[in-house]
């Protein structure tokens, strides 16, 4: 176990590894696009915030070795929610940190940053999912999505921002350049991540898009002091990296629904 300290993370802050994701060319490419933020930021660590639906266990798989690829190692406590990562080639440590994205009984998402412990099924209310999530101390982030701010459901979000104090907002990668951003955006801290596509080819994209976290971060055990730093946020962090393009959208779009 390292007893390293870095004072500032390059974060991609909305991560799936999806089944059809190459998981070698998921960990290169997040390694190569976080060094870019890396190198400009000064940052000593790359982060990944894991936000896997209830189908998914890609963290398990990770830390149990069964989805590491040759040439990686990983590393971390038993009771932190995140695993250090390093190649055998060298470049950035990756960490890996462990989260889960809940469809509420509105259909809209939430995602619990920063911890593997159980947490509310899908279908739940939104508002038990949220007490839940705070009860437990676990970061809780309504993440952009195209059309999942409209009509009811836009209602609701903003009903909800409103009634939610510490509740963060999401940005993605996927919301074209020239679109304006959401109002909401205005009054919440917002964390930015890829939110990469279900489709293969789109893990290459992971870590072209987050934000810069300011805090001492021991390597030993990272998960805590980002959650940490999660949950007293107050204002939004500094961004790296694109939005796609009106094109790269479109194509992104129907990528998807091509599976």
């Amino acid at each position: 176990m390292t007893n390293e300290t870095t004072h500032k993370l390059v974060v991609d802050g909305h991560v799936h590894l999806y089944p059809c994701f190459d998981t070698a060319r998921f960990l290169t490419a997040a390694q190569t696009n976080l060094a870019v933020a890396a190198h400009r930021y000064g940052a000593g660590a790359g982060a990944l915030l894991f936000t896997e639906t209830a189908r998914d266990n890609a963290f398990d798989a990770l830390k149990e070795g069964s989805l590491l690829p040759p040439g990686w190692q990983a590393d971390g406590a038993a009771d932190d929610p995140a695993l250090l990562l390093r190649s055998e080639q060298g470049g950035l440590p990756l960490i890996i940190v462990a989260g889960r994205q809940i469809q509420t009984r509105e259909r809209i998402e939430v995602l619990a940053l920063a911890s593997d412990a159980p947490v509310p099924a899908d279908g739940t209310a939104l508002a038990e999912v949220l007490a839940a999530l705070a009860a437990d101390g676990v970061p809780a982030v309504l993440p952009w999505g195209v059309g999942k701010w409209m009509g009811d459901r836009g209602r609701v979000v903003t009903q909800t921002f409103a009634q939610t104090p510490g509740l963060l907002a999401g940005d993605n990668a996927g919301r074209p350049v020239g679109w304006p951003a959401p109002a909401l955006f205005a009054g919440h801290p917002v964390i930015p991540g890829t939110d990469p596509l279900p489709y293969s080819g789109a893990e290459t994209n992971v870590g072209r898009y987050g934000f810069v976290l300011e805090a001492p971060v021991a390597l030993s055990r990272p998960g805590a002091a980002i959650r940490a730093w999660l949950a007293g946020l107050t204002a939004s962090p500094p961004s790296f990296g694109r939005r796609a393009g009106p094109t790269g959208f479109a194509v992104g779009q129907a990528r998807m629904r091509m599976g």
